[in-house]
């Protein structure tokens, strides 16, 4: 994964610990939000308990997290912290919908029962896996 390259670097703890951290946060924040308020489907054919509003919270929150890692963390202007936020709430939610319409594709509801209520393995990585790629992206592109 993009992980171990960033892992490589001096700095690469923490961009990992970033990375990681705000997609957790974003995902935990648009499931907790989604259930709560959420009234609005997002994409009812492919992942029918995802919500608009659920969306809103990950945007939110994830906004805050990579912007305090950018900014207090690494020493980075605010706006690539929006840039951060934005890039990996992308992929966060793409990965999260990717997986979801590969698992209605195969009429299965989890991918497996290694993690009994959470739907697999894969329901863990679904938001990682991209978002260690794009942090990898962000890192070179903005940080060298």
């Amino acid at each position: 994964s993009f992980a171990i390259l960033l892992l490589r670097r001096d700095d690469g703890h923490w961009w990992v610990l970033a990375f990681v951290t705000t997609v957790a946060l974003l995902d935990s924040a648009g499931y907790l939000f989604g259930r709560i308020f959420g009234r609005n489907k997002l994409a009812p054919g492919v992942s029918p308990k995802k919500t608009w509003e659920g969306l809103a919270a990950s945007i939110a929150f994830g906004t805050v997290s990579a912007v305090s890692f950018i900014v207090f963390v690494f020493g980075g202007q605010w706006w690539v912290g929006i840039i951060f936020a934005a890039v990996l709430i992308l992929a966060a939610v793409f990965g999260d919908l990717a997986e979801s319409l590969i698992k209605r594709d195969l009429g299965i509801k989890d991918m497996s029962t290694l993690l009994p209520g959470h739907g697999g393995m894969m329901d863990r990585l679904d938001s990682l896996l991209p978002s260690a790629l794009m942090t990898y992206l962000i890192v070179v592109v903005f940080f060298g």
